[in-house]
């Protein structure tokens, strides 16, 4: 099954919007955004969502293929409804659409695991805008830990009254 009539126009087409993170990345949030987790991760390959742009701007269409091989796989595959649906059509339909997905070989992808911090670490990043960012982080639960999901909305309190100057 073909998606696109001229794949390579297609990837061409995909990649122009993808190099749009570049304008993201001038944005006073993004940065600092990029700039706190460039600061708590020395070993993890935590980065922006969609990447670098200048990584994305060097991965030629091969590689792209090979990595949708490679990850989107059946077994890494999530299958999410909600809503008032009925249970039975919903199962039907989604094994009739992917009884044709083979499950391939198992693959994991092992992260490095980040070092203890050992004493605070702080940066200062200075660019033209109208507003100050603020970024705070703290060595925290693992994902199995019942109080991540607290400690996760906690996370969106945004921080009011910090002195601005």
């Amino acid at each position: 099954m073909q998606f696109f009539p001229d794949p390579e126009k297609e990837y061409k087409r995909e990649m122009g919007v993808v190099s749009g993170i570049g304008n993201g990345e001038a944005t006073g949030r993004a940065c600092s955004t990029t700039t706190l987790k460039q600061l708590i991760y020395t070993e993890h390959p935590t980065a922006p969502t969609i990447g670098y742009s200048s990584l994305v701007a060097n991965v030629d269409r091969q590689e792209v293929i090979d990595f949708y091989k490679d990850r989107y796989v059946p077994q890494n595959m999530l299958f999410v409804v909600t809503g008032d649906v009925d249970t039975d059509k919903v199962l039907d339909r989604v094994l009739k659409d992917f009884s044709h997905f083979a499950r391939t070989t198992e693959r994991q992808v092992t992260l490095p695991a980040e070092p203890e911090t050992a004493s605070p670490r702080s940066t200062r990043m200075e660019m033209e805008g109208p507003t100050v960012h603020v970024g705070l982080a703290w060595p925290t639960v693992p994902l199995q830990d019942p109080d991540l999901y607290a400690l996760d909305v906690a996370s969106f309190i945004p921080l009011t009254g910090i002195a601005r100057g």
